[in-house]
């Protein structure tokens, strides 16, 4: 994760992801973030909506996944 924010009013267990709208958020322990931006290993940084896209557990669903 290159780039993210606090996003308030976003419920989500710590480790779970969710997709909504075409932004990526992620559970931390303190409640979630909203990623931004993301460089997965190997490859150049990108957007995390491009990243989402890429990831067929994500491509085309709306919904939260477990990341543990």
């Amino acid at each position: 994760v290159l780039s993210a924010h606090p996003a308030p009013g976003v419920a989500l267990v710590s480790g779970a992801a969710r997709l909504s709208a075409k932004r990526l958020y992620i559970g931390c322990a303190d409640g979630a973030l909203e990623v931004t931006e993301v460089k997965p290993d190997g490859k150049r940084a990108m957007e995390a909506k491009a990243f989402a896209a890429g990831v067929p557990a994500l491509r085309g669903e709306e919904g939260t996944w477990s990341c543990v």
